[in-house]
């Protein structure tokens, strides 16, 4: 991680007690591997590693230009960069990064794949250059302000930075109320004078303060159509798998790894099963979250299957809230989006029991890797496909028919499609917290309508994920929330499922590859994990892991828990959130939940839990200042 105070004119005057506060908050919870700073004129640099990267010293500075070099993550392609380069040598990250940029300019990230936030500063030009990975595995954060710009990692490491009170945002703060998802975004934050670099950009920041952003994504969406299944493409999603698993793989310290028991995070597990140069029970521990019956057997049957044997289970029911709360605050800076998929208990037993320093995860499948495919009757249809369209039915050969002529007069879409999103809309529409003028003030129930049913604005498997899930935020605040909850323990989060290579294999793979006779989903992914996973798991027909794990006397205790943090609410709510919070509302919803722990489980119960643990975030969040 980094972060750094740039002034393009004038000199800038930094206490060194200051600077060691500066570089604590970069990681609050481990000791770094190497750390430094760097002092110029007019400004400084901070930077510290968890994993040995081959500098002896931080930052990088070029002896004969002066051009620092921050660099955090992986280069995944090296020896194709090095190639191009001319470079024999086997130089650390940051010295390739400044090869690349004297060679090819501000646009030189166009030619790096892997996990990656760079920072260069440029004497000579005097200017400042940023640049992330296509995915946004790691955050950068600015500041501009009178003569200069500070950026940092992390917002807690940019508060210690800027010379001026961050301002929270009350628009992001009413988006959080309507929905956790609704305030994502690629560059706006929860501070109205922080911006986030997009992910796949690289922003250039002159000394006059202009500001030039280069979009380095470039995604083919072209739908290759076949009417015959070829082997060679399970192998070669198979191949990129395994590439990218080689690329992220940690032989020198235990991998930590997130099993779901499902097929995307099990995937990953046998994966690096193979490749792992160690034995498996001293190189690999697992880490879960159970909430559904069948998936502590799964997970266990999964660990056993590849030789586990420290296994490490919690459910969601033991959490404490008001704690996460507190925790996700003091690494983030900001209410949790997203939050952790595993606990940060689980993170600190990770990093200081067993000394790990990657922790792998699933997420990416679902989006791209392991896709559904749902679209492609959608294709078929128009494309005048009928009899493509006709072996992919599934059903009694009398019901057949009818499903088929179906299909065709709902333009290949689940009947039930408009209706579900219709009634998914409304809901939120009903039960949110935020006061009707706010909503109405910031037009949100358009916005989230058109975010609700934009899914039906695509006609191919690859036009929705190119044009749809690639360009959402909530990938990119997925993986930076994660990158720096693991990072506050020294733990490297790792997605090998969201590979430049994996998706662009998964794009130009035809789409009757992507889905079996009979709509088996997930038909590429399947076949090419098959001989490597237990059946139970490779051709379980849904995600379902069973009933969620909530029993009337759980239920009770954490809505009893939900209620408390509630009525606190409306006795010491911030004078920020007076004027967005529904407080009529909220009071009605206490009543509800009360009166539902004399029924059975509730998916509302859930719902309002949520509810309130967002505000109560959002509220501590207000009062901490």
């Amino acid at each position: 991680m980094f972060a750094g105070h740039i002034s393009f004119h004038t000199p800038v005057a930094q206490d060194l007690s200051n600077l060691d506060a500066i570089i604590a908050t970069l990681s609050p919870f481990a000791d770094p591997a190497n750390s430094g700073i760097t002092q110029f004129t007019n400004g400084f640099v901070v930077e510290q590693t968890h994993l040995p990267d081959g500098r002896e010293t931080l930052p990088f500075v070029c002896s004969t230009t002066g051009i620092v070099v921050c660099f955090w993550g992986r280069i995944d392609n090296r020896d194709t960069v090095l190639q191009k380069l001319a470079i024999k040598a086997n130089p650390h990250n940051a010295a390739i990064v400044l090869a690349a940029y004297q060679k090819w300019g501000v646009k030189f990230a166009e030619n790096f794949q892997g996990d990656f936030a760079i920072a260069i500063y440029d004497p000579r030009e005097n200017h400042l250059i940023f640049a992330r990975d296509i995915f946004g595995a790691k955050p950068i954060y600015y500041a501009p302000h009178d003569d200069g710009i500070c950026f940092a990692n992390s917002i807690p490491t940019l508060r210690k930075l800027v010379p001026f009170q961050l301002q929270r945002s009350h628009e992001w703060m009413a988006k959080f109320i309507l929905s956790p998802f609704a305030p994502m975004h690629h560059e706006k934050t929860a501070f109205e004078t922080v911006i986030k670099v997009a992910p796949g950009h690289v922003v250039v920041i002159n000394a006059d303060k202009t500001i030039a952003k280069i979009d380095l994504s470039d995604w083919d969406e072209a739908t290759t159509v076949v009417t015959q299944r070829d082997p060679k493409n399970v192998t070669a999603h198979r191949n990129a798998l395994e590439a990218a698993i080689a690329s992220r793989i940690d032989n020198t310290h235990p991998m930590g790894v997130e099993n779901s028991g499902g097929l995307d995070s099990t995937s990953i597990i046998a994966l690096l099963a193979k490749q792992m140069t160690k034995p498996v029970p001293d190189g690999m521990i697992s880490f879960s979250r159970i909430s559904a019956s069948r998936e502590e057997q799964c997970i266990q049957d999964m660990n056993a299957l590849v030789g586990i044997k420290n296994a490490h289970m919690e459910s969601p029911t033991n959490d404490d809230p008001i704690e996460t709360i507190t925790q996700d605050l003091a690494v983030l800076g900001f209410p949790a989006c997203y939050g952790c998929e595993i606990s940060l208990s689980l993170l600190a037993t990770a990093a200081q029991k067993y000394n790990i320093k990657t922790m792998f995860t699933g997420f990416g499948g679902d989006e791209v890797a392991t896709n559904y495919g749902e679209l492609i009757s959608v294709e078929y249809i128009q494309r005048r496909d009928y009899r493509g369209l006709w072996q992919f039915i599934p059903g009694h050969f009398l019901k057949k028919p009818f499903r088929f002529i179906a299909q065709i007069l709902l333009n290949g879409r689940d009947k039930n499609q408009q209706t579900n999103i219709e009634a998914d809309a409304q809901y939120e529409i009903d039960t949110h917290l935020l006061d009707q003028d706010i909503v109405d003030q910031y037009d949100l129930e358009a916005t989230q309508r058109a975010e609700w049913f934009d899914v039906l604005n695509h006609h191919s498997i690859n036009s929705e994920i190119v044009n749809g899930t690639l360009t959402q935020p909530f990938i990119d605040a997925r993986m930076h929330d994660h990158t720096l909850f693991g990072n506050a323990y020294g733990i490297e989060y790792r997605w090998p499922l969201w590979d430049v290579r994996i998706v662009e294999n998964y794009l130009r793979t035809p789409s009757i590859e992507k889905v079996g006779p009979k709509r088996v989903w997930r038909y590429l992914h399947r076949r090419a994990v098959d001989d490597i996973l237990p059946a139970s798991i490779v051709w379980q027909n849904s995600k379902h892991m069973g009933k969620p794990i909530m029993t009337r006397d759980i239920r009770n205790a954490k809505t009893q828990c939900y209620n408390e943090m509630a009525r606190e609410l409306l006795d010491d709510l911030h004078p920020d959130l007076v004027k967005l919070v529904n407080v009529k509302r909220l009071s009605q919803q206490i009543d509800a939940a009360s009166k539902r722990m004399n029924g059975e489980v509730d998916e509302e119960d859930t719902f309002y839990w949520e509810r309130v643990h967002n505000l109560y975030s959002l509220n501590l969040w207000c009062h901490q200042d």
